[in-house]
């Protein structure tokens, strides 16, 4: 087995195990094993300004990984995903070997 093989085996067995750091989510309507990763959109977004806050706007963020097998094409910033049925917009979207890192916020009154 190479290296990316076995790498790739690693993302499924290790870091998308419902019993060390995933759970079950829906997304666009279909259960998926994702990982919500609120301490790095924290470490992220340190120090941003936003105005939404100043105009009396609740910002909502959420920082998920999934699998790219799992999810499909990755989504485009802008875009729209449904989070256990509440609309989230993309902020952003990389595909890290197979593990997509998707940025996703809500902006509510």
């Amino acid at each position: 087995m190479t290296f990316k093989e076995q790498a790739t085996a690693d993302v499924a067995a290790v870091f998308f195990n419902t019993d060390e750091f995933c759970d079950i989510h829906n997304v666009n309507g279909t259960d998926m094993t994702v990982q919500i990763d609120s301490n790095e959109l924290q470490k992220q977004t340190a120090g941003k300004v936003y105005t939404a806050e100043a105009a009396g706007l609740y910002k909502g963020s959420w920082l998920i990984y999934v699998s790219s097998l799992e999810y499909g094409s990755l989504p485009a910033i802008g875009s729209i995903i449904t989070l256990d049925s509440k609309k989230r917009r993309v902020i952003d979207a990389k595909n890290e070997a197979g593990v997509y890192s998707i940025e996703l916020e809500a902006i509510r009154s």
